[in-house]
């Protein structure tokens, strides 16, 4: 039996329901830009070999709109370009920097703009720097 297209497995019931309580526990609004009474979409937030796409526990998901889905991706794709030709160290490094960014975002400190701010110039430094 041939393998279902990622667009067929989104004609799932089971991915439909998935769908459908990701948008319930995000109050039907979107998780970037608040924007309510707009299509919604449900974002995995990373993929796993072989797992089908209903198969991620709630916390994978993000609800979010139509634009802020397409700007994320937009900005996925770029950075995959930027990081594509970095040695393993300086992924490694980039790595942790990204690990403190994550920790900055949910501490929600009021310097969290600042705190952004300095962990981008240690992604740009990092970058420089090479393998």
């Amino acid at each position: 039996m041939p393998q279902a297209t990622y667009s067929e497995l989104l004609d799932d019931p089971m991915w439909k329901a998935k769908r459908a309580n990701v948008l319930w526990l995000a109050d039907y609004t979107c998780q970037e830009c608040g924007a309510k009474d707009v299509p919604l979409q449900a974002h995995h937030t990373y993929y796993e070999s072989g797992r089908l796409p209903w198969e991620y526990e709630d916390d994978v998901f993000r609800c979010l709109c139509v634009p802020c889905h397409n700007y994320f991706h937009d900005v996925k794709k770029s950075i995959d370009r930027l990081i594509g030709g970095l040695g393993c160290r300086t992924l490694e490094r980039l790595k942790v920097i990204v690990c403190r960014m994550e920790t900055a975002e949910r501490m929600a400190r009021p310097d969290r703009d600042e705190t952004v701010d300095k962990i981008l110039r240690e992604v740009c430094s990092a970058t420089r720097l090479g393998a």
